[in-house]
């Protein structure tokens, strides 16, 4: 893609080239770029994104609350969850959305989709980035005892966490 810059030689052309977190751009002769282009496109294909790549996710799915009213232990948005625990990273905002699916909707397990729908719940409190960083702050919640990875894109609350919680939140 050419971006008009009237600097650029007339003999000359510029492509950039945009494939999820990398970005490639090339500055040369017509003649060099038609020649090689194939080459490079077809490279391009082959590379693999880093290991701690997150493909942004951009919406999940919500959750309805259980049927089961006994696991309902708050009545509270997820917003008003993130405002008492003070979420002001992506990591305590995961917490908030795990708290409300927990203490409010009764659901024991979710997935990565569910949780990220409940943090976009809470508009005054998300940031498009936190999207871009969930696979890093599911591993940090993991590793600090506060999630329990059940399988692939799969949580649950630790117990210890779900009481902490219940005393922070005031539930029953």
């Amino acid at each position: 893609m050419c971006d008009g810059d009237s600097k650029l030689a007339p003999d000359k052309s510029r492509i950039r080239i945009k494939l999820g977190g990398l970005e490639i751009e090339f500055e040369g002769t017509e003649a060099y770029l038609e020649k090689n282009l194939p080459e490079l496109v077809e490279m391009l294909a082959t590379i693999e994104p880093p290991e701690n790549y997150d493909e942004e996710d951009t919406e999940g799915e919500l959750l309805e609350a259980s049927g089961d009213k006994s696991k309902q232990k708050l009545d509270m948005s997820t917003s008003m969850i993130a405002n008492k625990l003070n979420a002001n990273s992506g990591g305590a905002l995961i917490l908030a959305a795990c708290a409300h699916l927990h203490l409010v909707k009764g659901h024991d397990k979710y997935t990565r989709s569910n949780i990220l729908a409940e943090m976009q719940t809470a508009t005054s409190y998300y940031k498009a980035t936190y999207s871009k960083n969930l696979s890093n702050y599911f591993k940090a919640l993991v590793k600090s005892g506060d999630l329990n990875e059940l399988g692939e894109k799969t949580y649950s609350l630790h117990e210890t966490r779900v009481v902490k919680l219940v005393g922070e939140l005031g539930g029953k």
